[in-house]
């Protein structure tokens, strides 16, 4: 594992296989795909590591979400022609979801603004203010 943890590791997890399952096939411990794991997402990042998950976990994320969308708009009663308007919105941003830019694009977004909010908060908090003159 340690000679191309990217080429083989990365490719079982690509494949949607659970920690166990991984060791299992590596003859490895579970906590070690785990430690593999957790320093694959350290060296990505936050907006890689959930593009990793994306794509590798749950690559059908966007019909997930359609469905139980769906599902929640029929269960409120919602006419037929908003629940076709939603299916066609939906299908739409699927398509555009699975250009890799444009998911980045929007997980970035998501990150961002609260990562700025916190810088900013954290700066105004601990700004220096100007010591006293001291006496001569």
């Amino acid at each position: 594992m340690r000679e191309y943890p990217g080429e083989i590791y990365g490719g079982l997890v690509a494949g949607g296989l659970s920690n166990r399952e991984i060791a299992e096939r590596l003859f490895v411990s579970e906590n070690t795909v785990k430690t593999h794991s957790a320093r694959v997402f350290e060296k990505l990042g936050v907006v890689a590591s959930r593009e990793t998950i994306y794509y590798g976990f749950i690559p059908d994320f966007g019909d997930r979400y359609a469905a139980r969308t769906l599902e929640k708009m029929k269960a409120k009663g919602e006419s037929p022609q908003a629940i076709e308007a939603a299916t066609k919105k939906m299908a739409e941003f699927k398509e555009m979801y699975k250009n890799p830019l444009v998911n980045v694009g929007m997980t970035f977004a998501e990150v961002f603004p609260v990562g700025l909010v916190v810088t900013l908060v954290s700066a105004a908090i601990l700004r220096r203010k100007n010591p006293p003159p001291s006496p001569a």
